[in-house]
């Protein structure tokens, strides 16, 4: 009888421990999940960013008429900007555009490629997220 005293204590001990590890597993499980829908949250805002950088250049290509586009041979310019409104706060938006002149019998117009890329923070952190769009605007009627 005396041989089986601590053999309660043997099962206690592994109990708590099974149960501890089960909690902290719980926790890694749920940290894990937050951190995968914060970094899905980022990727979509920075598509939207993407998204209105390219608005930005059809606006300043067809209302503006920029970059001048009156050659057959491309002019290409590219911006950087810093969104500083909402959800969209801190992104940085490089936008590139090339024009083209294009000639269609006695009708010319101009054609914009548009490549708009998105990013926030720098490429290699833990909460770094980019998303590309790429347009064509056209003035022709």
């Amino acid at each position: 009888m005396r041989r089986q005293r601590g053999t309660s204590l043997v099962v206690a001990i592994f109990l708590i421990v099974i149960i501890a590890s089960l909690a902290a597993f719980a926790v890694t499980a749920g940290s894990s999940t937050r951190d995968r829908a914060n970094l899905q949250l980022q990727t979509d805002r920075a598509l939207a960013a993407a998204r209105a950088g390219s608005e930005w250049a059809a606006y300043r290509a067809l209302k503006q008429n920029t970059p001048n586009c009156n050659a057959v041979t491309p002019v290409s310019n590219s911006t950087t900007l810093t969104l500083n409104q909402g959800s969209l706060r801190g992104f940085r938006v490089l936008v590139a555009m090339t024009c083209t002149r294009h000639t269609e019998g006695a009708t010319s117009y101009s054609v914009w490629d548009v490549d708009s890329f998105a990013q926030w923070s720098n490429f290699g952190a833990a909460d770094y997220a980019s998303r590309r769009v790429l347009t064509r605007v056209s003035n022709a009627p």
